[in-house]
């Protein structure tokens, strides 16, 4: 039986257009990949307070699979010894976000309750400003959704930092979308957790980020329990389209005011 490759592509990129690519992700996991990366910081009843999509894909992205092996040499035969248990894996991710202004798209539904209070879109990038610590004032920002390479590099400081948090249900935790191997996983920030560097006169004032992560476990090993995740509300073409298109509105309209005001 012959397969006509040139029809499939004609469907599959119709079902693209239809349904969007985030969307026939959801649907074939396994067979469409969706060019996407994204960092969720929840606290320790599992609300969301920050969630941060990479508004520019990293330049390279490493993921080790360690299995628990161990083979021993014994007498007149070897010995191998395996575990089903899942063994911690290292991702590290690298790249910037280049220095334009950039809509970042996030799920601001996900957002909602005293988590967003801690929250960077309400100005709270330190741990120190979090409920049990030292109250600090927020900071003070030009748009919440609207930012420049710089910014983004900021946010992303500002979840890692926060990311060793922890309130009265718990410590936080850190959840890595790997979309474009179609993996979700929870994480944990090692010591050397952010390095930034800033060194080539051909790229002045754009910071190079490497993002060192340890994945502990799957996660939908973990949350099957729980509500719907933010990348499922995420993943849904229409809440991306509808959330650019409002802050698009909001910010034509913080800047008409600004200009009035000049």
């Amino acid at each position: 039986m012959s397969v006509d490759l040139n029809i499939i592509n004609k469907r599959v990129t119709q079902m693209a257009q239809d349904l969007g690519r985030g969307v026939l992700h959801q649907i074939y996991p396994n067979d469409f990949e969706y060019y996407m990366l994204a960092l969720e910081l929840v606290d320790g009843a599992n609300n969301t307070i920050d969630y941060f999509v990479f508004p520019v894909m990293p330049s390279a992205i490493v993921k080790s699979e360690n299995k628990r092996i161990n083979v021993k040499k014994a007498y007149k035969s070897t010995l191998v010894l395996t575990s089903t248990a899942f063994v911690p894996q290292d991702i590290t991710i690298r790249g910037n976000f280049g220095r334009s202004f950039k809509i970042l798209v996030g799920t601001k539904e996900a957002l909602k309750g005293v988590a967003f209070s801690f929250s960077t879109k309400s100005g709270v990038y330190e741990l120190a400003q979090l409920p049990n610590q030292v109250l600090q004032m927020p900071v003070h920002q030009f748009h919440s959704s609207i930012k420049t390479g710089y910014g983004a590099i900021k946010i992303l400081q500002a979840i890692i930092h926060k990311s060793d948090g922890s309130d009265q249900q718990g410590s936080y935790r850190l959840y890595l979308y790997n979309f474009a191997l179609g993996e979700s996983y929870l994480v944990v920030a090692p010591p050397k957790a952010l390095v930034f560097e800033q060194n080539d006169a051909q790229t002045n004032m754009i910071w190079n980020y490497t993002l060192n992560l340890t994945i502990i476990a799957p996660l939908e090993q973990i949350r099957s329990s729980l509500l719907p995740s933010s990348n499922q509300r995420l993943l849904e073409s229409s809440v991306i389209q509808s959330t650019i298109n409002r802050v698009g509105k909001d910010i034509t309209g913080y800047l008409s005011q600004v200009a009035r005001r000049i």
